[in-house]
């Protein structure tokens, strides 16, 4: 049985470490456990040997935008089709009136409706739209996979980079953890 003391008195025994928890200590508590691999100079989480991969959380962000898409968009947007909303259309319609008309503008009726829309997110909806066979709700149901895709993606850069500034793989694993679970890559 562990038991709990205030981690000023085990703050005390380091000097660096009382410096910065000296404000947050008043009402925190740790196990005995830590209380000795503090004082002996460890990392909090260094004596936590984690048995997970880089593999183990790319699989987890799979299985997490998978279901978000599946279940959770629709709950959230409150629509069905989720992805098909005004300001999306707005988008897709910019791409469709330069590939039908030879002219980039979110409505041919409205004369500064040519600048309503900056061009990179259009041209990507019309990449999507373009190998559909031009279908608008396809190319909509094609640009959430591709991005989805490329959010997976973003756990293995986030890992990269958090290895790159500490040289620390615990830390990198639990960057992309934290990415592959962060709510607003979801949505």
């Amino acid at each position: 049985m562990y038991t709990c003391l205030p981690v000023c008195k085990i703050a005390n025994k380091l000097n660096l470490v009382h410096q910065l928890v000296e404000y947050t200590c008043k009402y925190t508590c740790v196990c005995s456990y830590l209380k000795n691999n503090i004082a002996q100079g460890r990392c909090f989480y260094s004596h936590i040997k984690l048995k997970i991969s880089l593999k183990h959380i790319l699989i987890l962000g799979i299985i997490t935008r998978v279901m978000f898409l599946v279940f959770g968009a629709p709950l959230y947007y409150g629509r069905t089709p989720f992805y098909m909303h005004d300001d999306s259309i707005g988008w897709m319609d910019s791409i469709v009136n330069l590939i039908n008309t030879g002219t980039y503008t979110a409505n041919a009726a409205w004369a500064n409706g040519v600048f309503y829309r900056p061009p990179g997110y259009s041209f990507f909806l019309g990449f999507c739209y373009l190998i559909t066979g031009m279908s608008v709700e396809r190319g909509f149901l094609c640009a959430v996979i591709l991005q989805s895709a490329l959010d997976i993606l973003n756990i293995f850069f986030c890992y990269k980079i958090v290895f790159q500034l500490t040289q620390n793989k615990n830390t990198s694993l639990a960057g992309a953890f934290i990415y592959a679970l962060y709510p607003f890559t979801l949505v």
